[in-house]
């Protein structure tokens, strides 16, 4: 069975109604009482059983019924509040919620959506006239309450200052391999030498784009030769002192010959990850997007509570 579509197109506090209109015809017990509407038990249980599907669990909790009824009596008001403001929903509205809905179930199709729809228990003409609903809600708290959330580039970049520890990544790793030229204890000058144009003609060559697998395997007298180089992946500490170039390298790049006690070593990071720290420029779009979050957030809290202080609500749970 196809899992239950996710149609829920307002982010703030306000639970998808298209479930608690299915029993309309069932006489059943009030729940709540809004203004003159009314929640009967049969509504909240389909609302419960929506938000346990996208929740994905099946926990039934009386602190969960009670917040599930909340959410119903909170969805009432904005929907009486849009009423009062006559919004208006247009086709274009319609049919672009219809491909996000679509692009979130990965659906390719609006026959496959129907058929969704269809195995849910609810007819394609019901789906619709909830859809337009939520957006009527979404257009409503959007001018009410998104469009007036402003964020400064000052407050933008105090966060940045404040929460450092939220933009650094994590410790630096290379994954690298090497070509070993060895020479011995007691080289002379020009084995030296020999040895030291060799590597820097092997620098070249690689960066000029030879293999680097192919030419460790032909020319490195390393263990690791017949494995093209490779070393395996390190942090900061775990490699040799004449290794430590690797971490001031980038993925990619050939370093210049490497002097050690056993001769010259060619080093080659495949790939670094983590170890920088994201800067204010990369950050910024992130840090403006979460303040605007909180802000809605605080802001809607504000105005939900205005609209009950001003309403006729009855709570009978």
């Amino acid at each position: 069975m196809m899992k239950k579509i996710v149609t829920s197109l307002v982010s703030i506090g306000i639970l998808g109604s298209f479930a608690s209109i299915a029993s309309g015809e069932l006489v059943d017990r009030i729940v709540a009482v809004v203004n003159r509407k009314v929640i009967t038990e049969s509504q909240l249980q389909d609302a419960e059983r929506q938000f346990a599907a996208q929740a994905g669990t099946t926990e039934q909790t009386q602190e969960r019924r009670k917040n599930v009824l909340d959410m119903l009596i909170e969805n009432e008001l904005i929907r009486q509040k849009a009423e009062e403001a006559d919004i208006l929903v247009n086709d274009e509205e319609l049919n672009a919620a219809l491909y996000d809905i679509k692009q979130r179930n990965n659906l390719l199709s609006d026959e496959q959506l129907k058929q969704a729809i269809l195995q849910e228990g609810n007819t394609w003409e019901e789906f619709l006239e909830d859809i337009r609903e939520q957006i009527k809600l979404a257009k409503l708290v959007n001018r009410e309450v998104r469009s007036q959330v402003d964020i400064s580039e000052e407050e933008v970049e105090l966060y940045y200052q404040t929460h450092q520890g939220e933009f650094d990544q994590a410790a630096p790793t290379v994954h690298i391999r090497h070509i070993l030229l060895p020479l011995k204890e007691n080289a002379g000058t020009g084995d030296v030498e020999a040895a030291q144009k060799l590597a820097n003609n092997l620098v070249q060559q690689l960066r000029a784009g030879a293999d680097f697998a192919e030419m460790a395997k032909q020319y490195s007298e390393h263990p690791s030769a017949q494995n093209g180089g490779e070393l395996g992946t390190f942090k900061e500490g775990e490699l040799a002192p004449p290794f430590d170039i690797a971490f001031t390298m980038e993925g990619g790049e050939i370093s210049d010959p490497v002097r050690s006690d056993l001769g010259f070593h060619i080093i080659f990071v495949e790939e670094k990850t983590g170890g920088q720290q994201a800067t204010f420029e990369k950050a910024k779009t992130l840090i403006r997007r979460k303040l605007f979050e909180q802000k809605s957030n605080a802001l809607y809290q504000k105005w939900i509570t205005k609209l009950k202080e001003t309403a006729y609500i009855e709570n009978n749970l």
